[in-house]
């Protein structure tokens, strides 16, 4: 579940750049990374912390509760113990 919850974020940060009409490389610029750790959110292949969500979201005119509200409406995250991990 939690891989579903990260590629969903994932999908919806780049929806949100998209739609600032922004490429990876302003992005990248405005927040002060590389372009490819844009590029690596985007496809879900690094975990975004809140803080970076939010700078993401500022540089792209985003609201990061949104982005994650979006997320999560898709893909719910499971409690450990729903998912039968609990101790």
């Amino acid at each position: 579940m939690r891989n579903e919850f990260n590629a969903a974020l994932a999908s919806r940060i780049y929806t949100a750049r998209k739609s600032a009409r922004m490429t990876q490389q302003q992005v990248a610029d405005a927040i002060g990374v590389h372009q490819n750790i844009v590029q690596r959110f985007e496809a879900g292949k690094h975990r975004i912390s809140a803080f970076d969500l939010v700078r993401l979201s500022e540089a792209m005119g985003a609201s990061a509760p949104d982005i994650l509200a979006s997320a999560l409406s898709s893909h719910p995250v499971q409690s450990e113990k729903e998912m039968g991990n609990d101790a």
